[in-house]
């Protein structure tokens, strides 16, 4: 209660411009006036809220609003209802938000300063990462704390430091909430940019707290960002410390890419620290040489040092660092603390260091004989150091609570380690038309889908604790394997940040919207080269591999991949799309951009080298069009549809000559196609007409279900082949019969079939089956993704007709 709340609200084209809004909340037995779920009300009820508008239509029109309110004051019970309506006229402008607010700013001559009635910043072009922080005690302002930054050393012993912050400015500012952006390059005692950092730090409106989101991007000369098959940076890296150890991996293959670093702090100077310890726990006093620490080193147990001791303890620690300085007590809490390992939380005297790669030292790390490749392949143990891949990014969260009394640090806790989940109404959702059309939850045409997906996300999590799939490099994502026998990292194949957070919208379940945003992270994160020499490969999401990228592994490690690939096909936009959308968070769409103008500068990709790549390019596009007012992606897609209709065969479908697993062995080999491959162009199409009603693409769809039934169906078997040749793919089964059904289910829409009509609904049966009866394993990663991507879309798009199965 009393705390702020941050969500997104979908806006039709048209209605309004710069909206300003007033927030008010209900039980959820009250139901609202239908007359106010076609759009916002005019209405002067409620509290007045902080809008901003992060997406247009191409008229101008606000697409989605973020909405900054606070929780309610009373008891409102979980499901409980937001009612948001239109602020009067005139109360949209910047000064009237700010008039009587306790947020106040000012930015002149690359200072920026930023307060509320309990805290004050100073951030200052050319100097230190904080000029100043400030605490109100006792109606006077005291310092907290003054400078810091990023220190750590390269796997030669080479210091690196923070340099002077180069760009600072208010990124957003009103009367609930204030964010100052910063940019500064971590280097060596030449100057050598190695990591580059991009701070954001947001004060609230009435609340004793500040919370620090940082990027660390890894941009050293010394490392190249090739992908496999570009080993053009060899002979370039490699430069030797004063120990004679190399600052890079190595020079074969992508090893050449990995930076070798030994350990990395964000410290924060502080005004002396008296005590510091685990909260709600006991409390030591720092001395020189002696700090207060807590460390997790690995996500099994954590140590605790102070006071001349140190202890490991099983189990978790909560992230939550108590302080007691002379400027009064402070709470320093970590999100995802032990689930990001390695991490640590130390007070020295003078300042509170948090420690994204703590010195590894002679740390035993749980199964290492078994598990290093799978857990712990970024770790160099005998040389003590990290290995970063170029272009890789590390982000943390952290808040730092001023808060007097202990009650009111624990909310403060609770609130940003936890998520205030808020959705917009499902049935308003549809009618705006900012996604594509998603079937409901509740009323679900079919149940059995929904049962299944339930019980998927207990086994999502009972997978993830089972195997330990944690620390910075590996949360948010699945391994598909086991540590004995081989496997990959799927790198969120199938777009796992949709599937989860389509289920959130479509259900209302709030535990799928920290699921999503996890997966959203790692994506952006580890999977996606944020930074190369080669301009073009920034942007590029890594296809799935044992290691997440290349280099950490040999080639060929345990699985079929050589080293970092990109394609389409391997490629996720709508779910980091819809993060964005829902969330706001910048760093997510300025990565985003950089996949954007690989999706239009890459031509190479406007091909038909198969159905499923210029399908999923397609695909990517449409969700990128669905991001705001650029034509870029639509006209992009619409280059692709044209050169695919021209690529028809007769009859509809698409050929090409098979390759060995499509087509069998014998020479020579047939034309056709993957049935899955059409399934998935097929369903880039239907996005591609819903956005511009093309009716050739509409019968290219009709015609390409046509020819999957003529190709592909085995009407004995009652499912589809994998391929369209006999002999290759084996038997006709349900896990092949599912991955083209949304196409089916479009077609049928778009030309009603009495034949794929009742195709569909035969096989619609096989929808929802549990993991063991599809694929002999949980819905887990790619099991359970290769539907949910697409399964809301298909229950939209049927006639009707509930599945059926042969007697």
């Amino acid at each position: 209660a009393g705390l702020p709340l941050t969500f997104a609200v979908p806006l039709p084209r048209g209605a309004l411009r710069q909206p300003a809004a007033r927030v008010s909340f209900a039980d959820p037995a009250e139901r609202a006036d239908p007359a106010e779920s076609a759009g916002l009300a005019e209405t002067a009820g409620g509290e007045q809220a902080q809008v901003r508008v992060h997406a247009r239509w191409p008229d101008g029109s606000a697409r989605w609003a973020l909405v900054d309110a606070g929780c309610p004051g009373g008891a409102l019970p979980a499901g409980g209802v937001v009612r948001l309506s239109a602020a009067p006229a005139g109360s949209a402008t910047a000064a009237a938000q700010a008039a009587g607010a306790d947020l106040t700013w000012s930015q002149d001559d690359g200072a920026v300063t930023a307060g509320n009635g309990d805290l004050r910043v100073t951030m200052r072009r050319g100097g230190d990462l904080f000029e100043r922080i400030e605490v109100r005690r006792g109606g006077r302002w005291m310092a907290a704390g003054r400078g810091g930054g990023w220190r750590g050393a390269l796997g030669s012993g080479t210091p690196l430091s923070s340099q002077p912050l180069d760009k600072v400015w208010i990124d957003e500012a009103g009367p609930r909430r204030l964010a100052i952006r910063a940019e500064l390059p971590i280097a060596d005692p030449h100057g050598v940019p190695h990591l580059r950092a991009a701070l954001r730090v947001q004060l609230y409106a009435g609340q004793p707290f500040l919370t620090l989101t940082h990027r660390l991007v890894v941009v050293s000369p010394l490392a190249g960002a090739a992908l496999h098959g570009d080993l053009r940076h060899l002979g370039e890296s490699g430069a030797a410390g004063p120990d004679g150890a190399a600052d890079v991996d190595g020079p074969d293959h992508e090893r050449a890419s990995l930076l070798r670093v030994r350990s990395l702090e964000l410290r924060l100077p502080w005004q002396p620290i008296r005590a510091a310890g685990i909260d709600g726990g006991g409390m030591a006093a720092p001395a020189p040489g002696a700090p207060v620490r807590v460390t997790h080193q690995h996500d099994r147990a954590y140590r605790v040092e102070g006071g001349g001791e140190s202890a490991a303890v099983a189990g978790h620690a909560s992230g939550r660092f108590a302080v007691n300085a002379a400027a009064g007590p402070c709470l320093v809490v970590v999100r995802d603390f032990w689930e990001r390992y390695p991490t640590a939380v130390r007070a020295d005297p003078d300042a509170v260091a948090v420690e994204l790669l703590p010195a590894l030292g002679r740390v035993d790390l749980p199964d290492y004989d078994r598990e290093w490749h799978r857990l712990y392949f970024w770790l160099d143990r005998p040389s003590g150091c990290y290995r970063l891949k170029a272009g890789s990014a590390i982000t943390a969260e952290l808040m730092l609570c001023f808060a007097a009394d202990d009650e009111r640090r624990t909310a403060a806790a609770d609130w940003f380690q936890g998520h205030a989940a808020v959705r917009p109404d499902f049935g308003y959702l549809g009618a705006t038309g900012v996604l594509e059309p998603l079937a409901a939850k509740c009323g679900s045409p079919h149940p059995p889908y929904e049962r299944m997906v339930d019980r998927a996300f207990a086994e999502w999590l009972d997978h993830r604790a089972a195997g330990h799939e944690y620390g910075f490099m590996n949360y948010g994502d699945t391994f598909k394997g086991s540590a004995d026998a081989g496997g990959f990292w799927e790198n969120n194949e199938y777009d796992a940040p949709w599937c989860h957070l389509v289920e959130f919208l479509r259900g209302g379940d709030p535990r799928w919207l920290p699921l999503g945003c996890e997966a959203a992270r790692h994506l952006l994160d580890v999977d996606t080269c944020n930074h190369s020499r080669d301009p073009e490969q920034t942007g590029a999401q890594i296809a799935h591999m044992a290691g997440h990228v290349g280099g950490y592994l040999p080639p060929y490690f345990r699985n079929k991949m050589a080293g970092s690939s990109t394609m389409p096909s391997h490629t996720w936009v709508q779910g980091p799309a819809l993060y964005f959308l829902l969330t706001g968070d910048p760093f997510a769409r300025e990565v985003l951009e950089h996949t954007a103008r690989r999706m239009t500068a890459n031509l190479r990709w406007f091909t038909l080298g198969n159905a499923r790549e210029c399908g999923w390019q397609l695909t990517h596009l449409c969700a990128l069009d669905r991001l705001g007012d650029d034509p870029r992606y639509l006209n992009a897609a619409a280059i692709i549809v044209e050169r695919v209709l021209a690529a028809r065969s007769p009859g509809g479908g698409w050929e090409r000559i098979l390759t060995a697993s499509h087509g069998g062995r014998r020479l020579p080999r047939p034309r056709g196609e993957a049935g899955f491959m059409v399934g998935v162009l097929l369903s880039a199409l239907r996005r591609y007409h819903d956005l511009t009603g093309d009716r050739r693409a509409a019968e290219a769809i009709t015609a390409g279900a046509r020819w999957l039934v003529e190709r592909t169906y085995d009407a004995g078997a009652g499912h589809f082949r994998y391929t369209s040749c006999p002999e290759a793919g084996g038997r006709p089964s349900a896990e092949w019969s599912v991955q083209v059904l949304e196409g089916l289910a479009d077609a049928d829409r778009i030309a009603p079939s009495a034949e794929i009509g009742a195709i569909l609904r035969r096989n619609l049966a096989d929808v929802g089956l549990t993991g063991q009866e599809l694929i002999g394993r949980p819905r887990v990663g790619k099991a359970l993704t290769q539907e949910a991507r697409y399964v809301p879309t298909l229950l939209a798009a049927l006639r009707g007709g509930a599945p059926e199965r042969p007697a």
